[in-house]
């Protein structure tokens, strides 16, 4: 599937009726980078999503609209930092070295697998062959909780 550049969009996963909304960033063969907006209009993270997860995209919806407008106020009012998307992203053009990255940075990042329903939360601790180790945290009181192992080819 091939998305619209600097566009706003809707993409749909399991369902029909759930859908996220983000900005396209790049293309790595069978994931896409997205940057993702809550429903306030504000960064949401850097989502990796396997394309094979992907079943629609709308652009120029009514709701999405709604967002932009949000969007643009927070970019007017807001001291915050923003994350840039001016970021080098060819240099990290595949999961291994997105997984680095976010490995070598210490950076939080959520995961969703085929088997589960549920946000997996937390830092990754290794990257073996076939699984990474995330070192999952309880976001509401920012503690550990356990340690698993992640197969990466069921990272959606």
């Amino acid at each position: 599937m091939r998305f619209k550049e600097n566009c706003l969009m809707e993409i749909y996963t399991r369902n029909e009726y759930s859908f996220s909304v983000g900005f396209f960033l790049s293309n790595l063969k069978e994931y896409s980078l997205f940057k993702f907006i809550d429903d306030q209009g504000k960064f949401d993270g850097l989502y990796l999503v396997n394309n094979a997860y992907i079943q629609d995209v709308k652009y120029d919806t009514e709701y999405l609209n709604k967002i932009s407008s949000y969007i643009e106020y927070w970019n007017e009012n807001s001291c915050k930092y923003n994350f840039s998307t001016n970021f080098d992203f060819q240099n990290y053009n595949n999961l291994e070295k997105i997984l680095n990255y976010v490995k070598e940075n210490n950076i939080i990042s959520s995961f969703v697998t085929i088997n589960d329903e549920y946000l997996i939360t937390g830092y990754i601790k290794d990257i073996l062959d076939e699984y990474i180790v995330i070192s999952c945290i309880d976001i509401e009181t920012a503690t550990e909780i356990e340690t698993l192992n992640l197969n990466k080819k069921e990272i959606l």
